[in-house]
C-alpha cells in the first residue's frame, strides 16, 4: 500500500481530460486521451505533444487503466487540481475493474486545513517544500515533482496550519475524505498532540474555542490592474478568455454585466443584476472580482444558491479564470458541516 500523485490537463468546457499523469512508489505513467475536437495548437506545444500523438490518443477507459494499472491495491491516489467529475469517473473505473483504491484531493486538504497557503499548484507545493522542480511540462512531470515535495508539504502543513483547525479535522475525520490518506492523518494527529501539550488545560474543546491567529494580509500583485478596461481586455473580442477557452465567443451582454460589476466593485456600490440563461453570469462576476482582489490584496466572498453551482465555480470556472488572466488567485471553498455525510 502506498501513495501516488495524479495530475492532469483538462480542456474547457467540459472539463474534458486531455492528459493524465501519475507517479508513486517507483511507478510513473502518462496517458494521452484522444480529444473530441481539435484543441488549440498552443496547448499541444505546451505539453510537448505532436498532432500524431493526439490523433492516436486513448479512450477514457483505456487511459484510466493505463495510469492506474501500476498502483497497488489498497493504495491512496492523491489528486491535484483534478475536477471532481473526473475523480468520480476514476473511482467508477476502479470499482468496475475490481481495484481497491482510495482517492483524496490535495487541493481540498489544503483548502480545509491550510487556507492561508493560497493557491495550491505543483509549483507552489514544491516551493513550500524548498524544492526546485525545473520545468513542469505535462501532468507526469507535475506528479513526479509533487511526489518528491509531498513530505515537505506535510511538514509545512503541520507547522503552519492553525492547530485548532487541524484538531477539528481530526475530531471530524469520518466526515472528511482527505484524512483517509495516511500521511495527512499522521500530521493531523501530530499537530493535535502538539496542541494538547501546549495548551492548559489541553482539551480539544477548549482548543477549538480559542481565538485563531490573525490572518496575514495579502499583498497587491505587481502589474495587475482592475476595472472596466481590464475586464474588457479579458472578455472582449480577441481577449484572454477567448484565447484560453476553445470555442469561446465574446458575448456583448456578458461583457456589459462584467464591466458593470467591475464599476460597482471599484466604487464600493451595491449592484443588483439579473441575466438570463446562457449569458455567462459566472465569468461576468468572477473575472472583475479576481482582478480586483489580486490588484488590491483585498478579499471577496461569493455566495451561491446551490452546492452544485459552488462546485462548478471551484472545479470549472475558477481554474479557467486563473489561466485566462494568468493570476495567482487563492480560492477557498466553505461549506457547513451539515453538508458532509
Amino acid at each position: 500500500m502506498g501513495e501516488y500523485v495524479l495530475c492532469g490537463y483538462f480542456l474547457e468546457p467540459g472539463p474534458e481530460p486531455l492528459v493524465l499523469g501519475i507517479a508513486g512508489d517507483g511507478y510513473a505513467e502518462e496517458a494521452v486521451i484522444r480529444p473530441k475536437a481539435a484543441g488549440p495548437r498552443a496547448i499541444a506545444r505546451e505539453l510537448l505533444l505532436t498532432p500524431e500523438e493526439l490523433s492516436k490518443g486513448l479512450t477514457w477507459a483505456q487511459a484510466a487503466g493505463q495510469v492506474l494499472s501500476g498502483a497497488e491495491d489498497g493504495s491512496h491516489i492523491l489528486t491535484l487540481a483534478v475536477p471532481q467529475v473526473i475523480v468520480s469517473k476514476l473511482r467508477s473505473w476502479a470499482r468496475e475493474a475490481g481495484r481497491t483504491l482510495t482517492f483524496a484531493d490535495i487541493t481540498s486538504a489544503c483548502a480545509l486545513a491550510w487556507p492561508a497557503a493560497g493557491s495550491v499548484t505543483a509549483a507552489s507545493i514544491c516551493a513550500s517544500a524548498g524544492i526546485d522542480p525545473g520545468p513542469l511540462r505535462g501532468p507526469q512531470a507535475q506528479a513526479e515533482a509533487v511526489l518528491q515535495a509531498l513530505p515537505g508539504l506535510k511538514r509545512a502543513l503541520a507547522r503552519d496550519a492553525a492547530p485548532a483547525l487541524l484538531a477539528d479535522c481530526q475530531a471530524r475525520g469520518e466526515l472528511l475524505e482527505w484524512p483517509l490518506a495516511p500521511g495527512f492523518a499522521e500530521i493531523v494527529a501530530a499537530a493535535v498532540e502538539h496542541l494538547r501539550s501546549s495548551r492548559d488545560p489541553a482539551t480539544l474543546e477548549e482548543a477549538l474555542n480559542s481565538p485563531d491567529r490573525p490572518r496575514r494580509p495579502r499583498r497587491p500583485a505587481e502589474g495587475v490592474v482592475s476595472g472596466a478596461q481590464a475586464v474588457e481586455a479579458a472578455l472582449g473580442p480577441g481577449g484572454s478568455v477567448e484565447a484560453t477557452m476553445p470555442g469561446y465567443e465574446s458575448r456583448p451582454r456578458q461583457l456589459e454585466m462584467a464591466m458593470t460589476v467591475a464599476g460597482a466593485v471599484d466604487r464600493d456600490e451595491i449592484l443588483l443584476a439579473e441575466a438570463g440563461t446562457g449569458i455567462g453570469k459566472s465569468l461576468a462576476y468572477l473575472i472583475p472580482l479576481a482582478l480586483h482582489v489580486t490588484a488590491t490584496g483585498e478579499r471577496a466572498l461569493v455566495s451561491t444558491a446551490t452546492r452544485t453551482l459552488q462546485d462548478q465555480l471551484l472545479d470549472h470556472d475558477v481554474p479557467l479564470v486563473r489561466r485566462a488572466l494568468d493570476l495567482d488567485l487563492a480560492v477557498t471553498v466553505m461549506k457547513g458541516r451539515t453538508n458532509y455525510i
